[in-house]
């Protein structure tokens, strides 16, 4: 979440958090089911997005590492994350024209927020020796002539998975 407001207060289940190391482009991470409050009293403008335990499952189960438990933060506390901010940063002119943000771009960023808090929040380590690969060049070529014939269409990343019969993480993976 990007943020800046000066008069707030935060509970975490029903505790009182104090918000620390609050900035402009500040990000903050909370635990939806640790029950946050917040009690704004000023204009206030952040960007929120919401990681749901499931996508985090998922990028786990995709990299083969083990599933993530509790993400490492401090509630409540402000922190320096460029990856996170620019990631979101990206997402605002689609919030002003929702319909002129394309589908893909949007799977894509979801994607790498995603993988960035697994790594970065949820120690999810790479495994060093697993093989990259890419497409193979028969779906390589479909989703290129689908793409071509859908320059005009919104076109989805589980789309384009689904025509090559894999999963969105491991068709984006390729």
């Amino acid at each position: 979440m990007l943020s800046q407001t000066r008069s707030y207060m935060r509970f975490v289940a029903l505790r009182f958090v104090k918000p620390t190391g609050w900035f402009p482009g500040a990000v903050t991470i909370y635990d939806l089911q640790r029950s946050p409050i917040a009690d704004i009293r000023d204009p206030y403008h952040c960007l929120m997005f919401h990681l749901p335990r499931k996508a985090l499952d998922a990028i786990s189960y995709e990299f083969s590492a083990p599933r993530i438990g509790d993400l490492m933060h401090r509630p409540g506390v402000g922190i320096d994350d460029p990856v996170t901010r620019n990631l979101l940063s990206s997402l605002l002119p689609a919030t002003g024209c929702p319909s002129e943000a394309p589908a893909l771009f949007l799977d894509h960023v979801a994607l790498a927020l995603t993988a960035h808090v697994a790594h970065k929040y949820g120690g999810m380590k790479r495994d060093g020796n697993r093989l990259r690969g890419g497409l193979a060049p028969a779906h390589e070529r479909r989703v290129k002539e689908l793409m071509v014939a859908s320059l005009n269409e919104d076109i989805s990343l589980v789309r384009l998975a689904t025509e090559c019969g894999l999963s969105s993480r491991h068709f984006a993976r390729a």
